[in-house]
């Protein structure tokens, strides 16, 4: 009996032991159970927040989005996207400062990643940090994009032109529009969008280059004709500018700056005594600008006689020296003097130059005039 008791001793031991940790594993694998039902239970609200506050960042309620988002992060503390969003969100509703600390807590993991540098740049452009927002608009142009890198390359690239352009800084504006040709996209929106900005820095021969390419990609982009044809009309290019815009007119009557350059192209044309021509409609032309210029002159004399302004010292001599040349502007003493030629068009064209500040508008005769002085520097 003694041996037995001391078997069963030794034996409830081990059984007992085994028991607890049959119990505490148990409890364990509850806790388990519970403690992953738990995250589940988060995530899954972190989600129904983060889509909500999608939604109403996308209907564009910023400020409720906000909230949203906050909330989300309230289960998903280290959740990237949901900080991106709540920063963008916070971007929306012009709450800069708090936007800035979410995109930068963001960079610091991830110091290249364009995405986030373009945010700051944005974030900077609109606290009207102009120099802060070029750095991280060159860093999001060299960053590291995971989908799409060129299309967002190109993108930050406009942005960062369109801050330069707002700001006056044409010659910078200009030398990333030179570096953005390089990649440019073939779509005809992309080519007529970076032409448009070459244009508004006055570097038509780019612009037209682009506008060129893309009406050949569209043939029925109105834009792209207009632009082209205005290009080559700043670029003195006449012929071709009036060729695209009677192309354009034809197509859109309502379009009156277009109606307005070809009919000046067409003036220059019409009257340019230093294009190819026979002598006689050389000399005929010259007569014709002179008797363009005389009555300019005389549109400044009348306007002066209406006030109690004199005519100026420039445009007394220039009524002296009209009045002495205009009888040798024939045709017989063109012929026969070719200097008069010259001599004739330098007294028109000053006429017209000194005229167009105060001698009220201009005619279409006279615009032309200017053009074809400044043509063939004149």
């Amino acid at each position: 009996m003694a041996a037995d008791a001391t078997t069963l001793s030794a034996l409830r031991e081990p059984l007992l032991l085994f028991a607890l940790i049959a119990v505490l594993a148990a409890f364990f694998a509850a806790a388990w159970i519970s403690t992953g039902a738990f995250h589940a239970r988060e995530k899954q609200l972190a989600q129904q927040w983060y889509e909500r506050g999608q939604a109403e960042l996308a209907a564009g309620r910023s400020e409720v989005a906000i909230s949203n988002f906050r909330s989300a992060l309230l289960y998903e503390r280290d959740d990237a996207d949901y900080r991106w969003s709540l920063a963008e969100a916070l971007l929306s509703a012009q709450q800069y400062s708090q936007a800035e600390a979410y995109f930068r807590s963001l960079l610091e993991s991830e110091p290249a990643d364009g995405r986030v540098n373009l945010a700051l740049a944005r974030v900077e452009a609109r606290s009207d940090r102009v120099e802060a927002a070029i750095r991280y608009y060159e860093d999001a142009i060299y960053g590291i994009w995971h989908t799409n890198p060129a299309e967002h390359r190109f993108q930050a690239r406009l942005e960062l032109v369109r801050l330069l352009l707002g700001r006056g800084r044409n010659t910078e504006a200009e030398a990333q529009l030179v570096s953005l040709t390089a990649d440019l996209p073939s779509s005809p929106a992309a080519l007529e969008q970076v032409a448009a900005m070459f244009a508004s820095v006055n570097d038509y021969s780019r612009a037209a280059a682009l506008f060129a390419r893309a009406l050949r990609a569209g043939p029925d982009n109105l834009e792209a004709l207009d632009g082209l044809g205005t290009a080559e009309f700043n670029l003195g290019r006449y012929s071709e500018a009036r060729e695209h815009l009677e192309a354009l007119l034809q197509r859109d009557r309502t379009n009156q700056a277009a109606a307005a350059m070809e009919r000046t192209a067409a003036a220059v044309l019409a009257l340019d005594p230093y294009a190819r021509l026979a002598g006689a409609e050389r000399r005929s032309r010259v007569m014709r600008i002179a008797q363009a210029a005389s009555a300019r002159l005389q549109q400044c004399s009348t306007i002066a006689a209406g006030t109690s302004e004199p005519l100026t010292t420039d445009l007394q001599g220039l009524v002296s020296r009209q009045a002495t040349l205009a009888p040798r502007i024939t045709d017989r003493d063109l012929r026969n003097n070719p200097d008069l030629v010259q001599d004739a068009l330098d007294l028109a064209f000053t006429i017209e130059r000194e005229a167009q500040a105060i001698c009220g508008p201009m005619t279409n005769t006279d615009e032309a005039l200017l053009r074809i002085a400044a043509l063939h520097n004149q």
